[in-house]
This record gives structure tokens, C-alpha cells and sequence, in this order.
């Protein structure tokens, strides 16, 4: 074989090899391109999932918290360790709230005072007249007697007489248009040191106790109310929840916890004399009780003032932030051989206290949203690791 020949054959290998180095070469780089392509488009679906799922996360926690999700934190404690009710005494409405007899000597009646507002008399000032016509607290009381549980036997039993100072008492007159002039009686610190069993008033005529928290009398709801007859005794089981919305109600005020009934009294007055120049005697800081012949003008102040005192109270005042919600059982009676009232109010040692808090609050949310994300970041670190592990290996393979 010449050696031309002997050289094409030779030329012929080498082109073969590198022919096929080439392909080996073009086929390692398109799997090494797959493999990046295939990379590249899991990292994109894993960001895409992470996103999405991070986006829906923050969404779905700024819409509970939008929402305002609340809850109730239960909780029984005694009776001497949270607020305790106070209890209004007024006189019946059928016929011991106002005397005919003191209207008419003022030459006016009832049905004209109360009902219609029509204050025209004989010249006399419109709030002597009313309370002339109402009952004092001592012409309505005789005694309130606390029982309570304690091991002390001197503390056992305390007995408040209306009109003589108390350290263990307060009592506070109400103006009212229903019931003449009503009597809160609230506790002093001293009192509740132990928690109390019954509650015993006793009177010299018909007259309600109404139940309700201290300072809230004039609030709409105050009408638990328990009654106490001539020559009849009553008996009740009562219990009470108290309800604390302070931190969920933004239109609540803290300030009308305890000075509710003073504060509607003073606002209603106020409207009424901006309007009219002058107010009702219904009201205890009345000072110019409106007069008038003109009957327009006198159904207008009834009205007005009705809708006030009643169906006004929050546009007035506002709401109170913490209140209580009064139970009591099916009363029990008993005949009483003697000419006065008696009403006897059983107790429980322990009341639920409701305090409404949010559910979901910005803290939460960013606790939640926080881990979430510290989650899916955990996920993109170990893809990390794993995309730097391959590129390793493949360096190695490489050499």
C-alpha cells in the first residue's frame, strides 16, 4: 500500500474521531442546557407557588383583620372583687308616684304636669311643684339590711336606714317622669369587703328596685326590676354577667360607665334650653322650667324631651364600655300581716365577667405573615443548597 494511501486512512480515523468527540460534545451540551432550562423553569415555578401563596396569605390576614374578628374571655369571680350593682328604689307608677292632691292645691292636675307637660299653675315654680308631689326617701324606705358570708358574726348583717349618713352607702336622687323621684343606692368599698348573700328592703309603700350597674339607671336597658307590695313578701333568686366591650367597641365610652344617668340628664337639659330657653322640671338641674299658653309649643317640648331622655340616649352620651346583664328567677310570695313592703333579693357569691377582645389584631398578622414567609424562605434555601450541590458535582465530572 503506497504511502498516500497509508495517510488518507489515517486522516479518514482522525476525522472520524473528532466527528464523533464533536457529538459526544454537542450531546453532553444540549443535556447540560435541558438540565438548565428544566432548572431554571422549576426555580420559576417554585418562586411563582411561594408568591402566590404568600400574596393569598397576606390577603387572607389583612381581611380578618379588616373584619374584626372578636372574642369572649369568660371568667367567675367573686362578687366582692368586681363591680357590684347598684339597686334604684322607686315608687309604683299605677298610683304612689306623684300626689293628685299637691297638683291640684297648685291648680293643675296630674295628666296636665306629668303627661302633657303643660307646667301652667297658679304662678309656683314648676320644679317646687314636682317636688312637693314626690316622694321623699324616708317616706318611701324604711331600711335596706345587708347579709353577708363572712366569718366575722358582728359583720354578718348590716342595716342602712335612708337619710342617715353611711359609710357603708350612697344614695343618689334621680328625677324621673314616670316615677316621680327614684333613690340609687350604690356600696362603698367598705361594704363589699365580703361577698353578699341577700339584700332585704323594706318600705311603706309599693315601690320597684331596679337592678342595673352604678351610674347607668336612665340607660334603655335598665328594666330588670323587682317589686315590693303592702302586706306581701317577695323573694328572688338574682344573678348578673358583666360585659366589658372596652377594647372592641370604638364607640364606647368609659367615661359613661359610672356617669351615664348624669350625663343624659345634663345633655337632654342643655338641648332643651338651646331650643326652647327654657327645660322641664323631670330633670334634676333644671333651673327655668318652661311655662306656656301656646299648645303647639308645649307638644313640641314633650316631645322633644321624651325622645331625648329615651331614644337619643347614645347620640347624646354615647355608650357605656361596661355593663350588666341581670338575671333572676321566677319570685316567690308571701302574705305579710304587717302595713309595709317587703322585697327580699337573693344573691350569688360569683358573677361571669365577659371582656370582648379581638381575635386577630396587627400583632398576629405580622407574627403570621412573618412566618410565612420565614416558611417559604426556608424552601427557596434548601432549593439553593441543592442547585449548589449539582453545580459542584458537575464541576467534578467536568475534570
Amino acid at each position: 500500500m503506497s504511502l498516500g494511501m497509508i495517510l488518507l486512512r489515517r486522516n479518514d480515523a482522525g476525522e472520524a474521531r473528532n466527528c464523533e468527540n464533536n457529538m459526544k460534545r454537542s450531546r453532553k451540551s444540549m443535556l447540560r442546557k435541558r438540565k438548565i432550562f428544566l432548572s431554571r423553569s422549576l426555580d420559576l415555578l417554585l418562586t411563582t407557588i411561594c408568591s402566590l401563596i404568600l400574596v393569598y396569605h397576606v390577603y387572607h390576614s389583612v381581611h380578618r383583620l379588616y373584619i374584626g374578628q372578636t372574642k369572649l374571655i369568660s371568667d367567675v369571680q367573686p362578687t366582692n372583687k368586681v363591680v357590684f350593682p347598684a339597686f334604684t328604689v322607686c315608687p309604683t307608677f299605677a298610683s304612689y308616684s306623684f300626689n293628685e292632691e299637691v297638683f291640684q292645691a297648685f291648680n293643675t292636675s296630674k295628666r296636665d304636669f306629668v303627661f302633657e307637660s303643660n307646667f301652667k299653675n297658679n304662678g309656683s315654680d314648676p320644679r317646687y311643684i314636682f317636688l312637693k308631689a314626690t316622694y321623699e326617701l324616708t317616706e318611701i324606705l324604711q331600711f335596706v339590711e345587708l347579709q353577708f358570708i363572712t366569718e366575722k358574726i358582728k359583720e354578718t348583717n348590716i342595716r342602712i336606714r335612708p337619710g342617715d349618713e353611711s359609710k357603708y352607702a350612697h344614695w343618689t336622687q334621680m328625677s324621673t317622669v314616670n316615677f316621680g323621684r327614684c333613690y340609687e343606692l350604690k356600696f362603698t368599698n367598705k361594704t363589699l369587703k365580703s361577698p353578699i348573700m341577700s339584700i332585704i328592703f323594706r318600705g311603706y309603700i309599693n315601690f320597684y328596685v331596679f337592678i342595673h350597674h352604678p351610674g347607668q339607671y336612665h340607660h334603655i336597658d335598665t328594666a330588670t326590676k323587682i317589686i315590693a307590695k303592702i302586706k306581701m313578701r317577695t323573694y328572688v333568686d338574682t344573678t348578673y354577667e358583666i360585659s366589658n366591650t372596652e377594647s372592641t367597641n370604638p364607640n364606647c365610652k368609659s367615661k359613661m360607665d359610672y356617669d351615664f344617668s348624669g350625663c343624659i340628664n345634663n345633655e337632654t337639659n342643655k338641648k332643651l334650653v338651646d331650643t326652647f330657653g327654657c327645660s322641664v322640671p323631670f330633670l334634676d338641674n333644671s333651673d327655668q322650667s318652661c311655662i306656656s299658653d301656646n299648645s303647639t309649643f308645649v307638644e313640641s317640648l314633650n316631645k322633644m324631651f321624651k325622645l331625648l331622655i329615651r331614644n337619643a340616649q347614645f347620640s347624646l352620651c354615647g355608650m357605656p364600655c361596661v355593663t350588666i346583664d341581670v338575671f333572676m328567677g321566677l319570685p316567690n310570695y308571701d302574705n305579710d300581716n304587717s302595713n309595709q313592703s317587703f322585697t327580699k333579693i337573693y344573691l350569688r357569691t360569683g358573677v361571669r365577667v365577659k371582656t370582648s377582645t379581638y381575635d386577630y389584631t396587627f400583632f398576629t398578622m405580622i407574627a403570621e405573615v412573618g412566618g410565612t414567609s420565614g416558611l417559604l424562605l426556608g424552601i427557596s434555601l434548601i432549593h439553593i443548597f441543592i442547585n449548589a450541590k449539582n453545580f459542584v458535582l458537575w464541576k467534578s465530572n467536568q475534570k
